[in-house]
């Protein structure tokens, strides 16, 4: 299995279930960008200490999986945490929105494969990114909104 394909299953399979999951995505966006450091920062000693252990995988290869794997765990730990959203088109855009980061993040963090479309994805992916992200913050601050103070 290439890289493209996982890219783009992963892609699918992440728009389905934050769409199916009736979930505001704006706080697992931010964790899927979290996950990018925390894998930018840490897959190396996770796939050393992976080796280490025994674990081999030759395709894919053993550093993807960890990356990968890196970048999606977070945002799935914060989708548990995150309010419901309710409209169909704003739950729809959500989804396209965290799928596409997380397509941007993977295809930066993987590579290409020489596939036009994720060199397209790559070749566009600061300004997805950076589009995304601000779209997660806007999401999270109409979200929590200061209360009240009672009299």
């Amino acid at each position: 299995m290439n890289i493209s394909t996982i890219i783009f299953a992963i892609a699918i399979i992440l728009a389905v279930a934050g769409y199916f999951s009736k979930k505001r995505l704006g706080l697992p966006s931010l964790g899927l960008a979290a996950g990018a450091l925390i894998a930018q920062q840490w897959a190396s000693y996770v796939t050393i200490f992976l080796q280490q252990q025994g674990i081999e995988l030759v395709s894919p290869p053993l550093s993807k999986v960890v990356i990968t794997i890196l970048i999606i765990t977070p945002a799935i730990l914060l989708t548990a945490v995150s309010g419901k959203e309710h409209g169909v088109i704003t739950r729809l855009f959500e989804a396209v929105v965290f799928a596409l980061l997380a397509a941007s993040l993977l295809v930066t963090a993987l590579g290409t494969n020489s596939d036009p479309i994720l060199v397209s994805v790559e070749q566009y992916a600061k300004i997805i990114t950076v589009v995304a992200l601000v779209t997660a913050i806007a999401n999270i601050l109409l979200t929590h909104r200061p209360r009240k103070k009672p009299h």
